[in-house]
């Protein structure tokens, strides 16, 4: 999926009212989420009456100093102004902590939800950029989710707030209503439209701040330090990183300076506002006989009343804002699984099982160019099958589909006659215990990482730690198999090397126990001698299962039962290593050219031997 196929973004009333609405409904869900609701409508209640306090009792006391003076009133005017607010403070306090609690419970459910969805979502879907950062955007909802009910509280508050307000101001001059209600119109309009236009400008920032990101975490990261210097990449890097964040600048400054437009408009508005109602108000009490206290009284209500509607205005311009977001979020919620995941059916493998692709054919999402074109091939359980090929032969792109994390373009693929995406798909995929080229370390033990659980087999692991030769690291590591891969958490950790995190990754794979091995160029960082000592382990521990090893080096082709010649996405060649060597095909010649590399290797490796014998005789 591509940006340009997301949907446009509305910032209408009605769309503004159905995100909240679903907001509402999705906060609804939790006991806690309605808990939380009913003490923010207490709390509004609360505060509309503080606001009350506030706005009459010091005109009261203006009143009751210039007329009577009576001492008790003025002590009591002034006790109820101070403790007022001090009560209000404490439940406050209590509520909010309380309030805190539940939340967390809540969010911690809402966020629960929210990866239970997104670590099942197809693979190839969340492969896309566009879709990562409109996952990011779905993510920052959740993590909203009480907020958007805060700015509910808020907006109820306010509410209560501007009918206590009016019910005073009537009785004044109900055209100073329509002043205010003026000013407050005009900075809503201006408001909304800088907000929908930061909104897009947002969503630039966003993409200009994933490719500094990367050149930044490149710089930072252990992964890359040895070519960063080996390769004098720091200039260069530095550049890329300082073109990223120019760019970035120049998009904050320009939404900076659309912030000032909202701004200007309500200074210009609250000053002329400020004049005018100033104004009426003294000549009241020069003409009309309006007290000074009176006087404070309505300024003060005049004054409440344009907070409350400023704060509803706003209220309402940052639902409307993240209404933008929440359609983003149901955007991603709603994206469809193209794996049949409501499939009950788990698959059942014989010995005589035959997993087939029949006309199958695959582009990469976005792409016309066919990796996988028309492939026929069967697998045959118990067998093992070499696959080889040139890069960019379809090689990784086979096992993805194998594997269902890729779905064919066209054709199908078969176990036993039924089509893979006939069954769940996640008991299909515990057929296969991968070991790739590009394995994960995840950042937890060594044991974790290899049982990818919390609870262990003690015997199982020491037995998958002598097949896998990972028995003498264990005994180096300081806490054994608790230790943990990477200093990034423990400082006590420890890094592993190529053959290491190879070694761990083929334990993974034996713990696991599946059908079907799956080893995509997994020895490429070994010399070819450790490579084919390493194959040849590796099919005496798997001697009575399934293999499908995807090599460009051919030192370990001869343990396989049969070769398969990839070549433009498809299959070439195949057969046993003796059938494809004797054809003088693609084959013989990729075979010929690796022996010959490997012999004359050999042959200058003696040579510069017999020179340092020489040489120290």
């Amino acid at each position: 999926m591509h940006m340009e196929n997301l949907k446009k973004r509305e910032q209408s009333f009605s769309k503004v009212i159905q995100t909240n609405k679903l907001m509402l409904r999705f906060v609804l869900k939790e006991k806690s989420g309605r808990c939380y609701i009913l003490i923010k409508i207490l709390l509004a209640v609360l505060n509309a009456l503080v606001s009350l306090v506030t706005v009459f009792i010091p005109g009261l006391i203006i009143d009751e100093l210039i007329s009577d003076q009576r001492t008790e009133r003025l002590a009591m005017l002034i006790c109820a102004l101070a403790v007022v607010p001090i009560v209000s403070f404490f439940v406050g306090k209590y509520t909010n902590l309380y309030m805190l609690r539940i939340s967390n419970r809540a969010q911690l459910k809402y966020q629960e939800q929210f990866y239970d969805f997104l670590l099942d979502m197809d693979y190839e879907t969340l492969e896309s950029p566009d879709i990562q950062r409109l996952r990011k955007r779905a993510q920052s909802v959740v993590s909203y989710t009480f907020g958007f009910v805060d700015i509910l509280g808020e907006f109820f508050t306010a509410f209560l707030r501007i009918l206590s307000m009016l019910s005073v101001i009537i009785t004044l001059n109900p055209l100073i209503i329509i002043l205010v209600v003026c000013t407050v119109i005009i900075n809503f309009f201006v408001n909304k439209k800088v907000n929908y236009s930061n909104y897009l400008l947002s969503k630039e920032m966003d993409k200009c701040d994933d490719k500094k990101d990367y050149i930044m975490w490149t710089m930072e990261s252990f992964e890359w330090a040895k070519e960063i210097r080996l390769f004098g990449l720091k200039q260069f890097l530095i550049e890329k990183y300082k073109e990223g964040q120019i760019e970035y600048n120049q998009l904050e400054y320009k939404s900076r300076k659309k912030t000032y437009t909202p701004r200007t408009a309500a200074t210009l508005t609250s000053s002329v506002q400020l004049i005018l109602l100033y104004g009426y108000l003294i000549f009241q009490v020069i003409y009309k006989g309006l007290s000074v206290g009176g006087l404070t009284i309505y300024m003060n209500t005049v004054n409440q009343l344009s907070s409350s509607l400023h704060s509803i205005i706003d209220r309402y311009l940052d639902l409307s804002l993240k209404s933008l977001d929440v359609q983003d979020y149901y955007e991603f919620i709603n994206i469809p699984n193209r794996q049949n995941s409501d499939a009950k059916a788990a698959p059942v493998l014989k010995e005589n099982s035959v997993i087939e692709f029949r006309g199958v054919s695959f582009s990469y999402p976005g792409s016309d160019r066919e990796v996988i074109k028309n492939l026929n091939i069967q697998i045959h359980m118990n067998e093992k099958l070499c696959i080889v090929g040139e890069n960019g032969a379809g090689k990784t792109t086979f096992i993805k589909l194998l594997t269902r994390l890729y779905y064919p373009t066209k054709g199908e693929i078969l176990l036993d006659g039924v089509n893979i995406n006939s069954f769940n798909r996640a008991d299909y995929q515990k057929v296969f215990a991968p070991i790739f080229q590009d394995y994960s370390l995840f950042p937890l033990s060594l044991k974790e990482n290899i049982i990818l659980a919390c609870d262990a087999d003690s015997e199982k692991m020491e037995d998958v730690c002598k097949r896998s030769k990972l028995s003498s690291l264990v005994q180096k590591l300081p806490k054994g198999l608790d230790t943990q891969v990477g200093k990034g958490i423990d400082p006590e950790g420890f890094e592993t090397s190529g053959g290491e995190g190879q070694r761990i990754a083929i334990a993974r794979a034996l713990y696991h126990e599946r059908a079907v091995y799956l080893l995509d160029e997994p020895t490429a960082a070994l010399d070819p001698n450790a490579e084919y000592e390493m194959y040849t382990q590796f099919h005496d521990m798997i001697r009575d299962k399934s293999a499908i090893s995807i090599t460009h080096r051919l030192s370990a082709v001869q343990l396989a039962d049969k070769v398969a010649v990839f070549e433009d996405g498809h299959v070439v060649e195949y057969g046993t290593h003796t059938q494809l060597y004797s054809q003088g095909g693609i084959y013989t010649e990729m075979f010929d050219k690796q022996a010959e590399f490997y012999v004359k290797a050999a042959g200058e490796k003696e040579t510069a031997n017999d020179l340092v014998i020489s040489s120290n005789n």
